[in-house]
This record gives structure tokens, sequence and C-alpha cells, in this order.
């Protein structure tokens, strides 16, 4: 693959279950260069559909990951549940911008926020940089959707529930936002369903930060 993420197949090497609905996939590295933040288009070689996972291995990996949900009645993630090692999948990319930044001199302190799988990318950030300064907010429904929260600084993390007693927070990424500001100085990352990153920024914006300060990558 060159730099412009040319398609390619590789091969599955393994698949582990975080939950009843998802699963990180594993697969052959093969040659492929990102930053932490870019995503792959995944699917059967064999079909036309394609879809789109942030990578969630680190840059020193020696293969490449995706965190998965299988959506009821999805087609590719459905497709992707039933791969097994050694079966072959067709790679595009990677693509995105949703990165840290190239000049040294603009970075900092990062807030991470996250809903549900929009953890991924920051899974790769954390893993790709052990220096890196962040806070990371995770809002899910119950503890079930605590994906791999061991790869995190425990002092590091803030893990907002809203269905069930648990977690660190009991209440919306939002609102942990509201009731703890951070300070504008940070560089922040918004990444998840559309509705919490409308009010994320929104809050954010109120409370000091620098519109360029905040970047977003919508989960569908």
């Amino acid at each position: 693959m060159d730099r412009w993420g040319i398609r390619m197949i590789l091969h599955v090497s393994g698949l582990r279950s975080l939950s009843p609905a998802t699963f990180v996939l594993r697969f052959d590295r093969g040659g492929i260069s990102f930053r932490p933040g870019q995503y792959l288009r995944l699917g059967l070689p064999e079909r036309i559909d394609r879809r789109e996972y942030s990578i969630y291995s680190a840059v020193g990996d020696a293969y490449l990951e995706v965190l998965v949900r299988e959506v009821e009645g999805g087609l590719v993630s459905g497709q992707l549940r039933r791969l097994r090692p050694g079966d072959e999948l067709a790679v595009e990319g990677p693509f995105g911008t949703f990165t840290r930044p190239n000049d040294a001199s603009v970075q900092g302190r990062y807030l991470l926020v996250a809903t549900g799988t929009g953890i991924s990318p920051f899974h790769s950030f954390a893993l790709s940089d052990s220096t890196l300064d962040y806070l990371l907010l995770h809002g899910v429904r119950a503890s079930s959707e605590f994906y791999e929260h061991s790869s995190f600084d425990s002092r590091r993390l803030v893990r907002c529930v809203t269905r069930e007693r648990g977690g660190d927070f009991a209440g919306r990424v939002t609102d942990y936002l509201r009731s703890h500001p951070q300070g504008s100085d940070a560089l922040c990352y918004l990444c998840g369903n559309c509705d919490m990153i409308y009010e994320a920024f929104a809050i954010l914006r109120d409370q000091g930060f620098a519109p360029e300060r905040i970047y977003t990558e919508v989960y569908f």
C-alpha cells in the first residue's frame, strides 16, 4: 500500500469479543503506515460494501486492529464478525485527519471525549505514546461497554455511565463537562455520536475553548 491508501488484501489473525455486540478484529499489518486517529475502510474481497473503522492498535504494533460494534441488520459488521484466522479482508486506507498536530508548539494537554466505540482512536493515541498528557472521558450506558479500559492510565480516565451504577460519574460525558470545566488550554478531541459532539462543542465554546482547538469525528 502506498501513502494514498491503495486497496489491498490482508489476512485475519484473530478476533476477540469484548461484549455480546462488540469485538476487536486483528489482521496483518501489510506494511501500512498510519497516524493515531486515522481510519481504514474494510470489507470482504468479493463484496463491494465497505465500512470505515478507526484504527485501534498502536503505531508500533506488528498488526492492525479495529474495534467493531455489530449492528443489528448491519451488513459489513456481521460479515466481519464471522471472519476467522486466515480469512481474507479487503483493506483501504489509512484516511482521515483526526490526528495530533505535527507542530509541537501547539501540543500540550489533551482532553479526549468519547461515547461507545468512539473510544477506538483514543486507544491508539494512548498506546502509541506513553508520555501523552491526557484526560479521557468515556460515556457508556453500562459497564459492559468499558472496552479494554485497562489499556489506559486509570488516573486519566473518567467512566461516565448513564443506565446503571458503576463507573466514576453517573451521567453523560456532557454532564461531566458542564460540572467539571477543564480549562481552555487543552486540545480537545470529540469522537462519538453527533448529538454528543454538538452538545460538547457548545459547552467547550462556552468555557472559552477556541474552535481551532476542538477536533471532531462523528461515529454513526
